[in-house]
């Protein structure tokens, strides 16, 4: 039921959008308090839930180490339990505790129940009786229930329990020494109607003063530097306002701090004074007749209603001007933050259409759209937190999908024998294990061998008998039957060999590719009536002598496997990657079926298949195990 950010319905998107832009704006603040302070423990113990709820809609958050229980009854005596908060938490503890995690959004209906109070009240409850107590209390009895249990255990916490639906919302401060209610802290609050009232000039001065910091803050979260010179402006400004009975003066360094303050070169950026105060002064003593002269002596020979009047203009302009910057800046950041919730709209658009594609089994189309969606994530800004958690959540979104596509299977394989110390052995009439044998094959019962030195050996009723082979180029990768035939991965160069069978043994050869395709650093070979050459890190297919356009698809990519087989009756064809543990079983047309990831300690060095008995054979070590082939229907 519950998702995280960017996946509500329309209609709770207005709603969102702010929520996120408080929970962006209480960071920053967070963020500037913790780098003044000089101390990134500052707020280590500190705990906080902020949340919302409109109609059906709920977004909540948190900071530090809570618990969110939220219980929901589907059917009488059948509860749902979401824990909420773990997915808030960052790899980063020491982030999560100074500041809020990702966005948890989710639908309520009526009587939905939410519980948040920390772990240590837990830890005296338990886990158990936390939510036995929400689902079958109401808010005033559970409060009434984990103070008790407080309370007979000499500890202190608090908790916040919300029925939805009921207008029951019982906020519980167990601290020992108490603290107001909200309601209460809205009663004593003080009038604000004093301001009009009393002496002309002081209420002047605090509008003033009011006027300056309001503006200050605004273009402060303008991102301007605008602010300073403002809060300057508007501080000097008051500070030469004087009562002197009904009458009202200017000071001569202030007023030019005014005119000086509002010219469009200091308007952006206040100079700072580097002069003395007394300095300044006395340079304007010395300047009679200057525009700052005049205008102070027309000021004060006005009446005291036109003083005040032109005061209230300024302070007006400045604020007028001020809204305008700050106007333009929300413009800006409402239309860059609809042009991300359209880029994430398709993303998500993306990874469902690939996740409805798994559906119909067409997983070629689900990785091209998965694909297209992990570039577009990774080109996400990350100029805040929030966009920075946004990208996190999905790149976690997708990688479950993505790893759906991996079809990995963790195997615990069953040792079936220890090589023997006479050798050559056969188990199950199927597996053959030699020793000193750098490649094998085996053909319609015919099983050939090569050692060392490029000698064929065949191997009949548990002995090796040495064959007649004449190579036309050494040294010697590889060898597999097909037929009656013998193919060989050789030379320096390497190059594809058939042999034609010549008696028991096999005659002259000659190069089977014939389209000048270079395979140097070829591993090894498998056929099935098209030959199949294995790199490190590539599969590359041929047919009659050419090779085909043929690109399977292997995730995680193939790095360093060094052994591939198959054969002309078999479904798969199967790679070992020793460094990654795992055998790669592919169908013919080159899809990933399966990936058999063996423990972690396994030292595997060959394999052989068995499909009839769904059996995958594999030498660990001195060890041969054995696992089934669990893909296979």
């Amino acid at each position: 039921m519950f998702e995280l950010a960017g996946r509500e319905p329309a209609n709770s998107t207005l709603l969102e959008g702010r929520f996120e832009q408080t929970v962006q704006i209480l960071n920053e603040a967070l963020d500037d308090f913790v780098e003044k302070s000089n101390d990134p423990g500052t707020l280590k113990d500190f705990n906080i839930a902020l949340g919302t709820a409109q109609e059906k809609t709920l977004l909540l958050t948190g900071i530090g180490q809570l618990r969110a229980t939220f219980i929901r009854e589907e059917v009488s005596g059948t509860y749902h339990v979401y824990e909420l908060f773990p997915r808030l938490h960052n790899e980063d503890a020491s982030v999560t505790k100074i500041s809020f995690g990702a966005l948890i959004s989710g639908e309520i209906q009526t009587d939905d129940v939410l519980g948040i109070t920390t772990h240590e009240t837990i830890d005296i409850l338990s886990d158990n009786i936390w939510k036995q107590a929400l689902s079958s209390m109401n808010a005033r009895e559970v409060a009434n229930f984990i103070r008790n249990s407080l309370a007979t255990n000499d500890a202190s916490g608090a908790s916040l329990i919300l029925e939805f639906g009921k207008n029951a919302v019982i906020e519980e401060n167990l601290e020992t020494r108490g603290a107001r209610s909200i309601s209460r802290l809205q009663e004593t609050t003080s009038s604000t109607q004093n301001l009009l009232q009393g002496a002309v000039a002081p209420a002047v001065l605090k509008a003033l003063r009011k006027t300056g910091r309001i503006g200050s803050e605004m273009a402060k979260n303008a991102g301007l530097k605008m602010a300073q010179s403002l809060r300057s402006l508007i501080k000097s400004s008051s500070y030469a306002i004087h009562s002197r009975g009904r009458n009202l003066q200017i000071g001569k360094p202030n007023l030019k701090n005014l005119f000086n303050s509002l010219k469009p070169s200091n308007l952006l950026a206040h100079r700072n004074q580097t002069k003395p105060h007394r300095s300044v002064l006395q340079d304007l003593k010395n300047a009679p007749g200057t525009a700052g002269e005049i205008l102070i002596s027309k000021f004060n020979t006005l009446p005291r209603k036109s003083k005040l009047l032109s005061v209230a203009i300024v302070v007006l302009i400045i604020v007028f001007i001020q809204s305008i910057i700050f106007l333009g800046y929300r413009r800006d950041i409402q239309a860059e933050k609809v042009a991300f919730d359209s880029y994430i709209t398709n993303i998500e658009q993306l990874r469902n259409e690939a996740e409805a594609s798994l559906i119909y089994n067409d997983e070629e189309k689900a990785r091209s759209l998965l694909i297209e969606a992990q570039d577009k994530i990774t080109k996400l800004p990350e100029n805040s937190r929030s966009n920075r958690a946004t990208k996190t959540r999905l790149l976690s979104e997708l990688s479950g999908v993505i790893e759906g596509l991996q079809h990995e299977i963790a195997v615990t394989p069953t040792e079936i024998a220890t090589l023997p110390t006479e050798i050559p052995a056969a188990f199950d009439n199927w597996l053959y294990v030699t020793d000193n044998m750098k490649a094998f094959s085996a053909y319609d019962n015919r099983v050939v061998g090569l050692e060392e030195g490029d000698k064929i050996f065949e191997l009949k009723s548990g002995s090796l008998n040495e064959l007649e082979a004449t190579f036309p180029s050494t040294p010697v990768i590889d060898i597999k039957l097909f037929g009656t035939r013998m193919y060989t991965l050789a030379g320096e160069t390497p190059q594809v060999y058939r042999l034609n069978k010549n008696g028991d043994g096999f005659g002259s050869g000659s190069a089977w590719i014939t389209d000048g395709s270079h395979i140097a650093g070829a591993r090894g070979l498998a056929i099935d009536g098209a030959v199949y050459v294995l790199f490190a890190n590539e599969v590359q297919k041929y047919f009659t002598g050419t090779r085909e356009d043929w690109q399977p698809y292997i995730d995680p990519p193939l790095e360093n496997a060094t052994k591939i087989w198959t054969h002309d009756e078999t479904q798969g064809i199967y790679i070992l990657e020793p460094a990654k543990r795992r055998v790669i079983v592919l169908d013919k047309p080159g899809k990933l079926v399966a990936q058999y990831v063996f423990p972690e300690e396994s030292d595997l060095k060959d394999f052989a298949v068995d499909e009839t008995g769904k059996k995958l054979s594999v030498r660990d070590g001195d060890k041969i195990k054995q696992i089934d082939l669990t893909h296979l229907k």
